[in-house]
């Protein structure tokens, strides 16, 4: 009897525990050669996020070569991050409102330096597709830019089975 009681409680825990959402992170990134191998990455905090859940995203340049990596435009932010459903318009971007200084068009990296940008979103619908894209500009000239995307949520983030 003793030993039926423990069972009891400990698939009581287990499934209790079961039930609880542990958010699975995701990234992508993409990869340009300029004047060194320098790699964009995009990252979510959760693929199959809860209505109400706060997701936060995140881009990040690194320059994985080994020269000193410059870029400096002035008509656009040299890295920027959208987050948003799909099939709603334009997505939110972390540039949004932000003033076109320096500190948004140019970019200096060392080799082995990175830069990371973030920024949130609320899960409003999390049966709808939500991406979240990194674009890192290079040049004036086309073509211009690397981009990375991380879909979540909806089918594509919340499938039974987690494929690769």
């Amino acid at each position: 009897m003793r030993n039926y009681v423990i069972l009891v409680w400990f698939a009581l825990a287990i499934s209790l525990l079961g039930c609880q959402h542990v958010p699975k992170p995701a990234s992508d990134s993409g990869v340009v050669s300029i004047d060194s191998i320098v790699v964009v990455e995009v990252w979510v905090s959760d693929k199959c996020p809860e209505n109400g859940e706060i997701i936060t995203a995140r881009a990040t340049v690194i320059n994985k070569g080994t020269k000193t990596q410059v870029i400096d435009l002035k008509d656009r932010p040299v890295l920027d991050l959208a987050v948003g459903k799909v099939g709603e318009g334009a997505f939110p971007r972390w540039s949004d409102g932000k003033a076109l200084t320096s500190d948004l068009t140019h970019l200096e990296l060392q080799p082995g330096q990175s830069k990371t940008i973030q920024m949130t979103v609320t899960i409003s619908d999390n049966t709808a597709l939500y991406r979240a894209g990194a674009t890192l500009y290079y040049s004036a000239k086309f073509p211009d830019s690397v981009e990375a995307g991380v879909s979540f949520a909806g089918p594509h983030g919340c499938s039974i089975i987690d494929l690769p």
